[in-house]
């Protein structure tokens, strides 16, 4: 039987991959699936937080340099995170 929330996805797809690394720029990790949309969003917006006060420093020139990388590997976890979610709520879409 199929169920309400086999129609309508409130959890992550597991689908949406980040961070690559080495020559053929493999996908390291993925998100995983199975996780309320709402707890999901809930980290990227701390993730966010975080970005928002490290690149601050950096514009005020107050960062050391890894600082910096640790913008650059957040916004890649917050941005995956955001991707997958949409992917859930486009799959909603296409079967609601």
């Amino acid at each position: 039987m199929t169920t309400f929330d086999d129609l309508h996805p409130t959890k992550t797809l597991g689908t949406t991959t980040f961070s690559t690394c080495g020559p053929s720029r493999q996908p390291l990790f993925r998100i995983n699936p199975d996780i309320p949309i709402e707890s999901a969003l809930e980290r990227a917006s701390s993730l966010l937080a975080c970005i928002h006060e490290l690149s601050l420093d950096a514009a005020l020139g107050d960062a050391c340099k890894q600082s910096v990388w640790a913008v650059h590997h957040l916004s890649d976890m917050a941005k995956a995170i955001l991707e997958d979610a949409l992917s859930a709520g486009a799959a909603n879409n296409q079967l609601g």
